[in-house]
């Protein structure tokens, strides 16, 4: 999470694919760009870069950063339900690897503006090679958890429901065909 640009990525089994960077939104424009590619990559889990100086202690932005989280856990919650958690990672070096990775393929390429969502590779990549071992789970406060669950369970249970009427549609129309 930057707050200039969000680079987003996205892994199938272990091989991690740069999905796109978002620009110029505020945090909750981006949560829930975030949500709009998790339901569609069908995500299982969502992994957010947490950013410390090179010696492991809490930058200003480590601060903005976990804010962000515990929105987008919020808004997770409340949207795919309680089993996409969200986790922090450590991204130190990520940009810098990402820069390195992308001299090494063209060392004339621009690069401002455009690692981004390569740095969000390499931290599932490292997400992933560690097992995910000293990930940080985020979670809503606890005060507005039970009420995330609840919409969550409400939209779900609506969602079921338009299911269960258009295969109703659906079964009537070819009933209707046949006796046709």
């Amino acid at each position: 999470y930057g707050l200039v640009r969000t680079g987003l990525a996205a892994t199938v089994g272990y091989s991690p694919k740069p999905l796109a960077i978002l620009s110029d939104l505020n945090s909750t424009e981006v949560c829930h760009q975030v949500i709009k590619h998790c339901k569609a990559e069908q995500a299982s889990q969502i992994i957010v870069g947490l950013p410390l100086h090179k010696n492991g202690t809490e930058a200003e932005q480590t601060n903005v950063t976990r804010i962000f989280a515990t929105e987008l856990a919020t808004i997770a919650l409340q949207t795919l339900g309680p089993k996409v958690p969200v986790y922090m990672w450590d991204e130190r070096y990520t940009s810098k690897e990402a820069a390195a990775r992308a001299h090494s393929q063209d060392p004339n390429r621009w690069l401002h503006g455009t690692l981004d969502a390569d740095a969000a590779c390499i931290i599932l990549e490292h997400y992933y090679n560690s097992n995910g071992k000293d990930a940080h789970q985020v979670l809503p406060p606890k005060e507005v958890q039970e009420e995330c669950i609840r919409v969550w369970e409400i939209a779900r249970n609506r969602e079921e429901e338009s299911l269960r009427a258009a295969m109703e549609q659906r079964q009537g129309g070819r009933t209707l065909k046949r006796q046709e």
